[in-house]
């Protein structure tokens, strides 16, 4: 008797443990994920560490005006205001992937342990961070980013293009350059596996008479399209090999 109530209790704690750790995201993400501007248009980064120093990583379309060295990004840091950065662009080897890398001249945010690059699964469940229209939650004078929910609904590719994901979400306008944070058994920590780059678009329809026809304008259809983080830190390790 006394096995199988200990048996139970085991079993109870690694349940909880395991549910857990699907149903909360990692502060150690959350925190990262910082509030950026680029001339007047608003974005979304985070920030990674890579060869010893810490990079921000952020969509390609936010930066892809922006010449490759000495290029000026705003961040909105810890310390509560809107500050000027200059460094260095890395883009992967693809321009179809919407990802880039900003070099950091130092650290904006903690160093909390996070994974990069891990593999996903159909139907796996995760989370995306950003700030839909610049909300936030307000932590310490500081802004906080929202976390919503998605699955993996596909992995695929267009012709001639890099292979992305199809996640089952909703992306409001605010979540382009966020991380997409899946948790890995394996290693039992959360990794970013993606980088948000918008969704896709459906026709609108309105009810003429008894019937629905579509229009010209184009609606979030809750289908979202990120892409993998690992082509950018591909381009990240060579870009650090080449400062050596």
């Amino acid at each position: 008797m006394q096995h199988r109530v200990g048996l139970f209790l085991l079993v109870s704690v690694l349940f909880t443990s395991v549910a857990a750790a699907e149903q909360w995201p990692s502060n150690n993400i959350l925190f990262r994920v910082l509030f950026i501007k680029v001339g007047t248009n608003y974005g979304r980064a985070f920030t990674l560490e890579r060869g010893g120093k810490q990079y921000l990583v952020t969509a390609r379309h936010m930066v892809d005006k922006l010449p490759r060295q000495g290029a000026t990004v705003e961040i909105y840091t810890q310390e509560g205001s809107w500050k000027k950065f200059t460094g260095d662009l890395i883009f992967p080897d693809k321009d179809d992937i919407d990802i880039a890398v900003f070099t950091l001249p130092r650290e904006l945010t903690t160093r909390l342990e996070v994974g990069v690059g891990a593999g996903v699964t159909i139907g796996q469940e995760g989370y995306f961070f950003g700030y839909p229209y610049g909300l936030h939650t307000d932590f310490n004078g500081g802004y906080v980013a929202f976390v919503k929910s998605i699955s993996v609904s596909a992995i695929t590719k267009r012709p001639n293009a890099t292979p992305f994901l199809y996640l089952d979400g909703f992306n409001n306008p605010g979540f382009s350059g966020g991380p997409v944070a899946f948790y890995n058994y394996q290693a039992q920590r959360w990794d970013i596996v993606a980088v948000i780059s918008g969704f896709q678009p459906e026709k609108a329809r309105k009810k003429v008479g008894s019937t629905y026809v579509y229009t010209d304008t184009l609606v979030n259809s809750g289908i979202v399209i990120a892409h993998f983080i690992q082509p950018a830190l591909d381009a990240l390790d060579k870009y650090i090999a080449q400062q050596k």
